[in-house]
């Protein structure tokens, strides 16, 4: 029976050192999450239109109307990448030529790509006549022209806007001068 004015309870057991492992765990966490919240945070900065410059090369993917870009190396011959020619500062700028492909970003209206392909000589294409981001590398003789899409094969490509021994060129003089020969995708 417990003594007058005393307790029905036994006082209880000391508390175990649990709670310092909860915050050394609890900062654990919130350290990991704080890193990955900044990794998230740069690859997402990383392919903002602001981060490229002339000279840069970019893979191009999504619909016209809302085409994003990834930057890569200009040396990646694992897809399509294109040179940025230029990058201008209002998105009524001119890029200098028809030949060159031009990209805005969803939200900037104040900024616009110049592209310029970054093909392989040997390699066939098909080019979409008003659109960008459906370019893509096909078997040479598997493409097919029409009046949507241009097919071609690079016969040859040079770093000069001049193309010896050439029925049909494309050139460019920014970034760099660059020129190709564009032939027939079944020869």
């Amino acid at each position: 029976m417990p003594q007058f004015g005393g307790s029905n309870y036994n006082t209880p057991p000391p508390k175990k050192k649990k709670t310092i492992w909860i915050v050394i765990g609890s900062l654990v966490a919130l350290v990991v999450a704080a890193v990955v919240a900044l990794v998230v945070v740069g690859v997402v900065l990383a392919d903002d239109i602001s981060d490229v410059k002339a000279g840069d090369c970019v893979t191009v993917t999504g619909s016209n109307s809302d085409a994003d870009f990834d930057k890569v190396d200009c040396g990646d011959t694992g897809s399509l990448n294109f040179y940025v020619a230029d990058k201008l500062d209002t998105t009524d700028g001119s890029c200098g030529g028809e030949q060159y492909s031009e990209l805005t970003q969803t939200g900037d209206e104040t900024t616009k790509l110049c592209l310029v392909p970054n093909f392989e000589e040997g390699k066939c294409y098909e080019i979409p006549i008003s659109s960008l981001t459906g370019m893509k590398e096909v078997a040479c003789g598997a493409g097919d022209s029409s009046q949507l899409n241009r097919t071609v094969k690079v016969t040859a490509r040079v770093d000069s806007v001049n193309v010896p021994d050439c029925d049909d060129p494309v050139t460019f003089d920014k970034p760099k001068p660059l020129g190709y020969c564009l032939g027939d995708p079944t020869e």
